[in-house]
């Protein structure tokens, strides 16, 4: 069921006089964008966002809370003088609503008197999602890595998992079957869940099994079969992230894998990474190049058996 949303209102394009106000900032740049492709994609919102910030500063605004998400980003601000809500131009400087909407969007003065510009505060015009940003970025960066290891060498990939690390996966395949029930229906053959073992969607045999510990993970991931990220990289892969706290993340994506023979099956992953040593006694990474975060619970979902075959 889909809910309707409410007719939306006219847009006012009158230029009002306003002390505060919020500027966005939309759509985003490509280079923005959240992408596996795209990884460095939160240094570029948070240059976006100090690059308007400084815009709003020069027009004598005073920015505060700044907010960057997928759509766009938002940053409130107050002036200390009313100003026209299109251009930020002063309204005591002559110019009235009519000449302030004319020259929409807004633009730097460039005339003789120079403006003074009020002090802001470090605290104030803070980014609030720098922390997200960062564990998004470590989650981003430790996909790439999972994959490449998933590609190469997945026998070494035990040291992405916590140690005590729980992992699970499900095959969704439909199969056919004659029943009982068929008789009183319109149809010869009902459709159920294929039945795989170890599977976690199991309806008639409860054998689901949960690996737990790095030993157990990397031998169920390592009896795979000979799939890849389609074969050159993740790049493709659909992502998402949902930080949880100050140092647990969860990562969410779609996409496919591929083998030598270009049968393709699509997967849906969920992990929940922890950063390491985050109020855990032994998940540090004693090697030489430890993962940024590590996996403490994976569930995966494929959509064609032959991945569980060898």
């Amino acid at each position: 069921m889909k809910r309707e949303r409410s007719s939306t209102p006219p847009l006012d394009l009158t230029a009002r006089s306003v002390t505060s106000g919020t500027h966005l900032v939309l759509p985003l740049p490509p280079e923005c964008h959240k992408t596996l492709a795209n990884p460095n994609y939160a240094d570029a919102r948070r240059r976006l966002a100090g690059t308007t910030k400084r815009m709003l500063v020069t027009k004598g605004l005073r920015p505060s809370k700044i907010v960057i998400r997928d759509d766009g980003i938002a940053i409130d601000w107050t002036s200390a003088v009313p100003v026209w809500s299109d251009t930020y131009l002063p309204v005591e400087s002559g110019s009235n609503a009519m000449t302030a909407a004319a020259s929409f969007p807004p633009r730097e003065e460039h005339g003789s008197r120079e403006k003074a510009i009020p002090p802001i505060p470090e605290n104030e015009g803070r980014i609030e999602d720098e922390d997200e940003s960062e564990l998004e970025n470590l989650a981003a960066e430790f996909f790439v890595r999972y994959a490449r290891v998933f590609d190469t060498e997945r026998r070494n990939i035990a040291n992405a998992y916590h140690p005590d690390a729980k992992f699970s996966y499900a095959v969704h395949e439909l199969v056919q079957r004659n029943t009982l029930a068929a008789a009183f229906m319109n149809v010869k053959k009902v459709e159920r869940f294929a039945a795989y073992k170890n599977s976690r969607n199991l309806i008639q045999h409860h054998n689901g099994r949960i690996y737990t510990g790095r030993s157990e993970i990397e031998e169920a991931i390592s009896s795979f079969g000979h799939y890849k990220f389609c074969e050159t990289s993740p790049a493709d892969v659909q992502f998402d992230t949902v930080r949880l706290d100050h140092s647990f993340v969860q990562f969410l994506c779609h996409g496919n894998l591929c083998n030598t023979a270009g049968q393709m099956i699509s997967f849906e992953q969920s992990f929940l990474l922890v950063k390491p040593g985050e109020n855990r006694d032994a998940d540090v990474d004693a090697s030489s190049d430890p993962w940024p975060l590590l996996i403490v619970s994976h569930l995966l979902t494929v959509r064609d058996p032959s991945l569980m075959l060898k």
